[in-house]
């Protein structure tokens, strides 16, 4: 007798969560503006969305190459990196990034067997934990965090270009970006 009580909500719930499902895609059919897969496509539609994203993305960075360079604080002695290094010299010839490499224990990469002394950039910014990459403006003499530790080759792409599209913020803090009086 239980059993049959909770089989007939059951059916209930059923048919009140089909009303539902129904006046759901109905309202989302009807006014495009309320269907988030549109913005955010799934299925086939998502990778048509990643193509134009990462097109737009290799645009911006390319661009931003001719205006911002990198700053990339390492440790000769830190195997993270030594795997960021390759990363970095990709964007060189990728995109044509100008890279500021400043070693913080004098040690060279092979990527980057001569690096710059400290100066004080290092202590300015706060740098801790290598590999730091940082955004820099020499015009401006502005630098701007990018990406902190190992990533791989998309996350550290992604990274960059989310750093860069906050330094076009108009409203950008000091805190997001940071004026250095003395550049290594």
């Amino acid at each position: 007798e239980h059993m049959q009580i909770y089989l007939r909500l059951n059916q209930q719930l059923m048919a009140q969560a089909d009303r539902f499902a129904d006046a759901w895609r109905g309202a989302i059919w009807r006014d495009p503006a309320l269907d988030y897969s549109l913005v955010s496509p799934v299925g086939a539609a998502a990778y048509v969305k990643a193509d134009q994203d990462a097109a737009e993305r290799e645009r911006r960075l390319t661009a931003a190459a001719q205006r911002w360079g990198l700053l990339f604080f390492f440790r000769g002695s830190c195997p993270y990196c030594h795997r960021l290094a390759p990363l970095l010299r990709q964007l060189v010839s990728r995109y044509g990034f100008r890279i500021v490499d400043v070693s913080l224990d004098g040690g060279g990469l092979p990527e980057f067997p001569h690096p710059q002394a400290n100066g004080h950039a290092a202590e300015a910014l706060g740098v801790e934990a290598v590999p730091a990459v940082y955004l820099l403006d020499p015009r401006e003499r502005r630098v701007l965090p990018a990406s902190f530790g190992f990533v791989g080759w998309s996350e550290l792409l992604q990274r960059l270009d989310y750093a860069l599209q906050q330094a076009e913020q108009p409203d950008a803090a000091p805190a997001d970006v940071l004026s250095l009086g003395a550049l290594p």
